[in-house]
Formats: structure tokens, C-alpha cells, sequence
């Protein structure tokens, strides 16, 4: 799922550059989930916009929170971003048609211990060469440690046009809603929910893409799912609660599946629902 998917891009490069090297090498980044499993995949994109080759290509993948007492980034040793497929795509000689490469390894590379203060000017230089007019494409499995508002940080360095060596960073956020399972049930009592529930709206066609209602099913008032997080106890229920007249907009309505739930991770769940629904909610207290 496109989640949620580009939050925050900061490249910061170590040292002055031309405007094209700020450009070149760094990374955009796509969450979605696996069409089996439902886990989180995180598809790293590096692409070489400019004429010449880009050498040298070297990277750190870390996942981690904001550590808000210590004002510092967190990182989780417990939190796993598994390699599944490296591919290289470029053009062939004279620019006719595009050649297509798997690969063995990444150009991230995440280390199972934690380094304080480790950066990705520790990581040598590597023997990947990014031509003019590649792709280099990577898909990794997210294992994450718990529940919780992740972020991953991205640093790599290369070598610049001048042969001096550059770095780039990048990061971006993991939904909680990327953290759960969705499964569409048997329609339930909305309006039990309702009563001490949370009320978002969505425009319709973000419900069926980012809820995943199946292909088969029409969107109707009644119909409920029901959320489980991959780690952890948290479990969340939802229903179509109303449809616009012109069924261009719906409303959702979300409660938790026991009393003991976490209403915090609830009301984040419904602010991305609302952002990725195009409906943008603000922030509130419990009802």
C-alpha cells in the first residue's frame, strides 16, 4: 500500500555540492504490504538522473524512534528489515529498450548491533557503480520489534563528480496502520460502536485501497472490519458508519476490541486513516 508512504526527505550532504549531485543517489522510499502475509515491505528506489555514472554507491538502512526524553534517535537492534529482491534497471547500449539485473545484495546494509554515534561515513566505499539512466530497485520484509511509531533512516555515500565523497540522508515514518492485519468480517452492530467510538471520513476510493476491501465486495453501510496488530495485543473494529448522497465520501466509524486497547494508538490510527483517506482529522482527546 502506498502509505504512507513519503513523510519527510532530507538530503544532507556532508559537505558543498553542485545542484546535480543533491540529486543524485538518493533514495525514495514506498511502504506496502505483502499480498499473502499482510506485513509491511519497505521498496527502496535509487536512481541515476544525470549523464555520468555515480561509483562507489554505500548505505546504512537503521529503524528506530525518537527517543523524546534524550532528544536523540533510538535505535531498535530488534527490528529487522530482511532482503527480499535487488534488481538493476537500465538502459541498453545506444539508449534502445531497458536491461533488466537481479542482484544478490543491497546497497544498505544494516548491522544487527547498535554503534553509538555510527554513521554512514563508516561504511567503505562499495564496488557498485549506478550508470546514467539506472534504476536500482531493493524490496525488504519489515520485522519490527513492537507496535510503535518507527522511523527509518537512510545514509548513503558515493562518489561525486569532483571525487570527493558525498553523503546523503533520507527518512521516513511507518504507519501503526501498516502494523496491522485488516480482515473484513460478518457486519456488526455499528451503532454500538458508534456509541463510544471515533468517527473519521474518508473519500471512498481511499477506503477500498487503503482498508483493502475486497474486489468482489461493494462498499454499503453496515460492512466491518477489524484490525490486529502483527506485535502485540491491539485489536481495533471498524464499520461503514454513513455514505455521502453521492457515495463520494464515506464515514467510518472505529472502537477499540476491549476496554484494556491502547485509545492513543486508536486516535494515530484514525489521523492516518483520515490523511490517507484525504480527509486530514484533527487531533483530539478520547470521546
Amino acid at each position: 500500500m502506498d502509505s504512507t508512504k513519503e513523510h519527510t526527505q532530507n538530503a544532507t550532504p556532508a559537505q558543498e555540492t553542485s545542484d546535480a549531485e543533491n540529486t543524485q543517489g538518493a533514495p525514495t522510499e514506498l511502504i506496502e504490504r505483502d499480498a499473502d502475509t499482510q506485513q509491511p515491505i519497505l521498496i527502496l528506489t535509487t536512481e541515476n538522473t544525470g549523464k555520468l555514472p555515480i561509483p562507489g554507491i554505500a548505505g546504512v538502512l537503521r529503524i528506530g524512534s525518537d527517543d523524546n526524553a534524550e532528544r536523540k534517535f533510538k535505535r531498535s537492534t530488534a527490528s529487522i528489515a530482511t532482503l527480499l529482491s535487488s534488481s538493476m534497471v537500465g538502459t541498453k547500449d545506444g539508449g534502445k529498450g531497458q536491461l533488466s539485473k537481479e542482484l544478490q545484495h543491497s546497497i544498505y546494509q544494516q548491522t544487527t548491533t547498535s554503534i553509538p554515534g555510527a554513521q554512514s561515513q563508516d561504511q567503505p566505499l562499495s564496488n557498485d557503480v549506478l550508470l546514467p539512466g539506472s534504476i536500482r530497485v531493493e524490496t525488504f520484509m519489515l520485522n519490527l520489534e513492537r507496535m510503535d511509531e518507527w522511523i527509518i533512516k537512510l545514509e548513503a555515500n558515493f562518489s561525486g563528480m569532483t571525487g570527493k565523497k558525498l553523503f546523503k540522508r533520507h527518512e521516513c515514518c511507518i504507519y501503526l496502520l501498516d502494523q496491522c492485519s485488516i480482515d473484513w468480517i460478518p457486519e456488526v452492530n455499528s451503532n454500538e460502536g458508534a456509541k463510544s467510538g471515533w468517527t473519521v471520513n474518508m473519500m471512498t476510493t481511499q477506503v477500498r485501497q487503503v482498508l483493502r476491501v475486497p474486489a468482489t465486495e461493494g462498499i454499503h453501510i453496515g460492512m466491518s472490519f477489524i484490525m490486529t496488530a502483527f506485535q502485540g495485543d491491539f485489536t481495533m473494529k471498524g464499520a461503514i458508519y454513513n455514505l455521502s448522497e453521492d457515495k463520494q465520501t464515506t464515514q467510518l466509524v472505529l472502537w477499540l476490541g476491549s476496554e484494556a486497547e491502547n485509545t492513543l494508538k486508536l486516535d494515530r490510527i484514525r489521523l492516518e486513516l483520515g490523511l490517507l483517506g484525504e480527509h486530514p482529522q484533527p487531533k483530539s482527546t478520547s470521546p
